[in-house]
């Protein structure tokens, strides 16, 4: 996998060879192997599409994205498309003129893009036509409605296609077929190689009708018929392939996965591109061989007729990673395999994550405020299941590398509590190995995180590349709390522990930050402003609007430079902060103003239903716990771990930032604050020991004499 992603950095091939021709085989549900031994002849890059959608009707949703080059909203009846001939309301709603193929819907389909971001149904229509060329819509999905999407693929941000035909003379009767009736094959084959437009929609038909009526089959009936139904559209896409000169490139796309694997929510579906290059499919928007998604298939088209998608299109071209066939179909295969694997116990792992973690707090919480003195042995046993906890970010991340980096790992942390019982050193350990081994992969191209069930989930389809918020809220955190351990264990001066933090967060921040490892801006400000407080704090800098204006010009300065770095690279290099950088030039204010209010309408969501919220509160509540019980905890805390002290004020404006600042804030504040919640519930107990005549909090502060 690691080699696989620095190829794509040095030797991925931009699929712009200029065809004069491009045709594009919708197959509504197709699955990986459906598509295997099509023409193994012939050079073909191979990889799986993130098909999710902006909401809306799910399928209509998808072959809008398609045409848009973002994710957009489905809107009910997108895919009623009309030939000329069939329509009598599109000059009625638009006040123009009927092309061969319209869509009488248009304006409704358009007034219901209501995102945050930008949306053109039929961008691709239309920057085709501006760049001088012509589409074709060919082929129907037709069931018991109109169901045309190759006119929702082909048509331009008017609804309007210049040559094709969608109508039901397509299709021929046949009563052992879903809704009575199946694609004329060899008439759209016929329509297909005589049409010289430029780029050409074509829809099979039958792959979608059959998946509307699957539900109704028996087992045995179902087999029997999708078998059918698959060698019929692998004949089709053979004798295109055959008949059509080099000059032409035929895309193999599935818009959506079909409605099982849609209600399991799996967006991914199988891409094939037939032209000069053999291997895998990549794109800028993930940068993960063998990956992409809808919305690079409208630039992938442009660029591949040589025009340069609009700036406003999400998406990116896709390249191609040279490979040998077989390599690139076996690596799609179980890239599939794993991801749905990630995806069917992603859930269930993080929710018993969470669940164990609340649980080991809740106990810390009530061997730290209640008055009966517990047995030490008890004591020490949640300490080391508070620590236990406090590892297993690490040992999710490291566990695609196998068993053998488990061992490792512990190995690691039982040489570091051989060196010394203390507590405070195995966080110390924990804290400073998880950092590492975190900014290592992302360093390294994030091959673990990837396949981490605490990584970024490219079936979800929010990040596909660089330092996801669960980690990036992880690094953080065990940074901050495993230096100033190490700090306060060395019995460092606060000018060493300051020196020595300066290269850690300064290395920190860059990976965060750097575009050329995908810059995360919500992590990016959560770094400046959690490693700033707690190097002010380390070296005493005191509150001031003069400090809040230092570390705000950082953040500027920062920020700042990277974006000037990304935006000014080639926009097939650019990470989504260059994007970003050049959609806030264009649209100003209305950019701003909608990528706020995403960051606000995601955390929202995610404070109410995710359990990444219960985590965070309940870090909170041993936070704010410590402050009360056992009494004078945090006196102690800063006359005897001082520089720990300030780590802890470092990593609460850092896990605030992470909430205020990112998509989904929650998750990385809840990481965020993980570690010092849990270093400051180890030191409560040890603390409870230390006061094993533990009073009510107001004897305490009346008399408590003995030092500690």
């Amino acid at each position: 996998m690691l080699v696989l992603l620095l190829a794509v950095a040095v030797g991925a091939c931009p699929a712009k060879a200029q065809y004069s021709q491009v045709i594009m085989v919708l197959w509504h549900g197709a699955e990986v192997h459906d598509l295997l031994e099509i023409a193994p002849h012939m050079p073909q890059a191979w990889g799986l599409m993130n098909t999710r959608t902006g909401g809306g009707a799910g399928v209509e949703g998808a072959y809008l994205s398609i045409s848009s080059g973002a994710r957009a909203v489905g809107v009910a009846g997108a895919g009623a498309a009309f030939n000329q001939d069939e329509d009598h309301t599109y000059t009625l709603n638009t006040g123009l003129e009927p092309w061969a193929v319209v869509q009488p819907e248009v304006w409704r389909i358009r007034q219901g893009q209501n995102t945050t971001y930008t949306v053109r149904p039929g961008a691709l229509g239309t920057a085709l036509a501006e760049g001088g060329l012509s589409a074709a819509a060919f082929g129907n999905s037709d069931t018991d409605r109109l169901a045309r999407w190759a006119g929702a693929i082909a048509g331009d941000e008017l609804g309007r296609v210049p040559e094709g035909t969608v109508g039901r003379g397509l299709l021929v009767s046949d009563e052992i077929r879903p809704f009575g009736v199946g694609t004329d094959y060899d008439r759209l084959l016929e329509l297909v190689l005589g049409s010289s437009a430029h780029f050409i929609a074509v829809d099979l038909g039958d792959p979608y009708r059959f998946d509307e009526a699957a539900s109704s089959f028996l087992p045995s009936q179902y087999q029997r018929l999708r078998e059918e139904m698959v060698a019929e559209a692998r004949g089709f896409i053979l004798r295109i392939l055959q008949e059509l000169p080099d000059s032409s490139a035929v895309l193999v796309v599935s818009p959506h996965p079909g409605r099982t694997r849609a209600s399991q929510s799996l967006w991914l579906a199988p891409v094939v591109l037939f032209g000069e290059e053999t291997g895998l499919l990549t794109s800028p928007t993930t940068k993960w061989p063998g990956i992409i998604t809808n919305m690079d298939i409208a630039p992938t088209v442009l660029e591949l007729l040589g025009l340069n998608p609009p700036l406003f299109m999400i998406g990116s071209g896709a390249s191609v990673l040279p490979m040998p066939l077989g390599s690139a179909q076996g690596h799609v295969e179980q890239l599939e395999q794993k991801l749905l694997w990630l995806s069917a116990y992603r859930g269930p792992v993080l929710r018993g994550l969470v669940g164990t973690q609340i649980g080991v707090y809740l106990a810390a919480l009530a061997a730290m405020t209640l008055d009966t003195k517990l047995p030490g042995g008890l004591v020490s046993l949640i300490q080391l299941l508070l620590i236990l906890a406090l590892a297993v970010p690490a040992y999710l991340l490291v566990m695609p590398l196998g068993v053998w980096a488990a061992l490792v790992l512990t190995g690691a942390l039982v040489l570091v509590k051989l060196i010394s019982r203390a507590f405070l050193w195995m966080v110390a350990g924990v804290g400073l190995i998880t950092a590492l081994l975190v900014g290592l992969d992302t360093l390294t191209g994030s091959s673990l995180m990837r396949f981490s069930f605490l990584g970024y989930d490219p079936i979800g389809g929010a990040r596909f590349y660089g330092l996801g918020n669960e980690y990036m809220g992880i690094m953080i955190g065990a940074l901050i709390m495993g230096w100033v351990c190490l700090a306060e264990l060395l019995k460092l001066t606060k000018g060493a522990a300051a020196a020595g933090a300066i290269p850690l967060f300064l290395a920190a921040t860059a990976l965060v930050a750097a575009p050329w490892w995908g810059t995360n801006v919500g992590g990016a400000i959560t770094a400046v402003l959690g490693f700033g407080v707690t190097l002010g704090a380390l070296c005493e800098v005191r509150l001031s609007w003069r400090a809040a204006g230092a570390l705000t010009l950082s953040l500027c300065i920062v920020l700042g430079i990277f974006m000037l770095i990304d935006s000014s690279r080639p926009l097939e290099e650019q990470s989504h902060i260059g994007r970003t950088v050049q959609l806030i030039a264009g649209d100003g204010a209305i950019a701003v103003y909608n990528i706020i209010q995403r960051k606000l309408s995601m955390n929202l969501r995610l404070i109410r239903y995710s359990i990444w919220s219960r985590a965070w509160i309940m870090a909170l509540g041993i936070m704010g716990a410590s402050f009360i019980r056992p009494s004078r905890f945090m006196v102690w805390l800063k006359e005897k771990y001082p520089q720990l002290a300030k780590g802890l004020w470092g990593t609460v404006v850092a896990g605030t930032a992470a909430l205020v600042f990112n998509d989904s804030g929650v998750v990385a504040a809840a990481t965020c604050v993980f570690f010092a919640a849990t270093t400051m519930a180890v030191l409560a107990l040890d603390y409870r020991l230390l006061k094993h005549d533990l009073l009510p909090p107001k004897a305490h502060v009346e008399d408590d004499t003995d030092g500690h």
